[in-house]
Order: structure tokens, then sequence, then C-alpha cells
């Protein structure tokens, strides 16, 4: 703050109880930074907050007041509608919708291109996050029986691992072309092993870029046994 600022009027508008607020940077001499309604001392309607130029909004939100109780104290302002917040650009960087359940229980994020980077809705248990064409990287559920799926940039499905609750259950990988390359069952093979209790097994299979089965393995702590394929579909045992 240079020496002439000293001299400057403070531009601040506070009405605590009821009416227009507006906040400038500087202690009030400098650009405007915030701007808001205010009823029975709670923030009421529209809420913005200004970049250092007074001019670009860096942030957007909506409220309504709380309850009032007996004494006449109220509660605290309760956030409404859509609250978004920008880059200096002027892009969207994130919106946040609270109409739809708890605070931030579905949210957006962008890149500063405008382009949408990931998603999330607490309600209904998903999350998206986007490659910069637009395309799914990757999408989950948060069930407790849910997949986790991954794309190629091009939206052709790369994997998809099936979880309960956190345990990984199956976990298949494909090739550029939408074939399957791997594919892994946890618990698959139940077996009766002599002198000990049931085992089981994790079954392990590997398959071309045509789709064939080239190769497939059961495992256990470590210990596996794996075999090929000939071309009549025999296992031959390595």
């Amino acid at each position: 703050m240079g020496i002439f600022d000293f001299f400057k009027k403070n531009k601040n508008i506070i009405n605590y109880k009821d009416g227009l607020n507006e906040i400038y940077y500087n202690n009030g001499k400098g650009k405007l930074k915030e701007r808001y309604y205010n009823k029975d001392r709670q923030k009421d309607g529209l809420y913005q907050l200004y970049y250092e130029d007074g001019k670009t909004i860096k942030e957007e939100r909506n409220y309504r007041p709380g309850s009032t109780d007996d004494l006449g104290w109220t509660g605290n302002s309760i956030k409404i509608g859509l609250h978004k917040t920008y880059y200096k650009n002027g892009k969207i960087e994130s919106i946040t919708d609270h109409d739809l359940g708890p605070d931030e229980s579905y949210k957006q994020y962008f890149e500063e291109t405008g382009q949408i980077e990931c998603e999330y809705n607490k309600e209904e248990n998903f999350k998206k996050v986007y490659y910069n064409n637009g395309q799914i990287k990757t999408e989950r559920k948060w069930d407790s029986v849910y997949p986790i799926k991954e794309y190629f940039k091009d939206g052709v499905l790369k994997s998809v691992k099936n979880l309960v609750h956190t345990d990984e259950r199956s976990h298949e990988e494909y090739y550029e072309n939408g074939n399957l390359y791997k594919k892994i069952i946890k618990g698959s093979l139940r077996k009766v092993i002599k002198g000990t209790n049931t085992k089981y097994f994790d079954k392990y299979q590997y398959f071309d870029k045509q789709g064939e089965l080239i190769n497939e393995k059961e495992e256990m702590n470590g210990q596996s046994g794996s075999f090929n394929f000939d071309e009549h579909g025999n296992k031959i045992y390595l």
C-alpha cells in the first residue's frame, strides 16, 4: 500500500443485520473483494468473491437464512443451489450442487480450458475422472459390491476390478482392440488337500489379441502351477 492509499476513503459497506455488504481489498481502500446481502444477521441470496482486480469473479454461492429460536437468535446461513469457483481467465473451476444432498455431496472439477476433469456424487456413490478429450478415464461406485473401470483415451474399456467392500474378487484387463488380455478370479478354485483344510486358489488366464486363451495358472500363497494350451485347446503343463 502506497503513501497516498493512507488518505483514501474506506469504501466498505457493512450491514450486520439487514442489507447490502461490500468489502474491499486493502482494508476498504482497494478493489472490490466481496458482495452479499444480510437478512436477520445472516447471508441471504447471492454471495460473490472477486479476484484482486475487483472485476473477475472468483467464487459464487447462494444462501438462505437459518432458523430463529424463541429468543430471536438465528442459526448459520444455509448453502443452497450451485456453488461455483472460477479461474482467473473466467472459466469455471468447480461446481457444487447443495440441493442434491449434504454439503459437497455432488461436485465437478474443470481444467482451465473448460474441459471437465472429474466429478463425484456421494448420494449415488460414484466418481468419474476424465481425459482432456472428454472421454471417461476411470469410474467407480462405492457400494458393498462395486466395480472400478478404466478406459483407454478413445473410450475402449481398459480394465475392470470387482471389489466386495475393499477386497478384490476379480480383475480383467483388455487390449486396445477391446479383446480380453488377462482375467484373474480370486478364490475361484476350492480344493481339499490331503492333511490340510480346504484351500482356495486364485485363477489367472491370459489371452492373445484375437481373444484365444494361451496361458492359465492357479496360485495360492505365492505358489503356482502354470500351463499353456496347444492348438486343440489341451493343457500343456509347464
